[in-house]
């Protein structure tokens, strides 16, 4: 069945072609409360968009807006979006800025991470883990080509932490990640 999109689909909102020569990034979604965010590498910023949105407050009549984050802007337009703990996660560069519980607003200007060295991040992952000892133990994964950066926490409960394996171990192929019961896997 066919589900007809509404909202702004403009020149500015839509995401431009991307090219077929050169790296490739990969478009993500990431479903966070009723909003599915869309980063794409046609987002160029500027007067077009930093990233896309599908309001699905009624799935039958998604709304689509493209925009940026408000209050707090995002320094450029995400590579990379991801949930965790309802907030969505978007890698510009080398860092990840997080929104508020399900919104697009960056309240705080410290709701960001820069995770190790310049490189930019590749991919986020979350890690659902749930242990019949430990119990729920849930992370986002920041790859970047070499090394990868460990978040667990949150702001609002003070526990936010990042901690960061600098073993050579990271992903260029974000399509390969796949949650499993034992870990993330993925190619290198």
């Amino acid at each position: 069945t066919n589900v007809t999109v509404t909202g702004t689909q403009t020149a500015s909102t839509l995401p431009l072609t991307s090219s077929p020569t050169g790296t490739w990034t990969p478009p993500t979604m990431a479903l966070v409360g009723v909003l599915l965010y869309v980063t794409h590498p046609g987002f160029v910023g500027g007067v077009n968009s930093f990233f896309g949105w599908f309001d699905t407050t009624n799935p039958a009549a998604p709304v689509w807006h493209a925009g940026n984050t408000t209050t707090n802007l995002l320094p450029s337009p995400p590579t990379v979006v991801a949930q965790y703990n309802n907030r969505a996660w978007f890698a510009c560069g080398n860092a990840v800025n997080f929104t508020d519980t399900l919104t697009t607003v960056i309240s705080d200007a410290t709701h960001v991470l820069t995770v190790g060295d310049s490189e930019p991040i590749t991919a986020l992952a979350q890690q659902p883990l749930v242990t019949s000892v430990q119990g729920q133990i849930q992370s986002l994964v920041a790859f970047k080509a070499n090394i990868y950066g460990n978040i667990t926490g949150d702001a609002v409960t003070g526990d936010l932490s990042l901690n960061m394996n600098t073993s050579h171990v990271g992903t260029t192929f974000p399509r390969t990640i796949t949650p499993t019961p034992k870990g993330i896997m993925f190619a290198c």
